[in-house]
């Protein structure tokens, strides 16, 4: 079994919970407002690889071309 699945899960996992544990620690203050756009934007990125390093190669696997006999 490849390792990079699970290596890809967990750096997203990371990476989410510095996204939500910078947001609530600037949710009461005025650097809030300006960090805001940065932090949704690395969530939006984090998913977006996370669904290109999954998605893409199963569907790869399943378009191979058969062999003739």
């Amino acid at each position: 079994m490849k390792k990079w699945p699970a290596i890809l899960i967990a750096n997203a996992i990371i990476w989410g919970l510095v996204i939500v544990g910078s947001a609530l620690r600037l949710k009461h203050t005025d650097a809030f407002a300006e960090i805001q756009g940065i932090l949704g934007g690395g969530a939006i990125g984090a998913l977006f690889l996370l669904m290109v390093g999954i998605v893409v190669p199963e569907k790869s696997k399943k378009r191979r071309p058969r062999k003739h006999r």
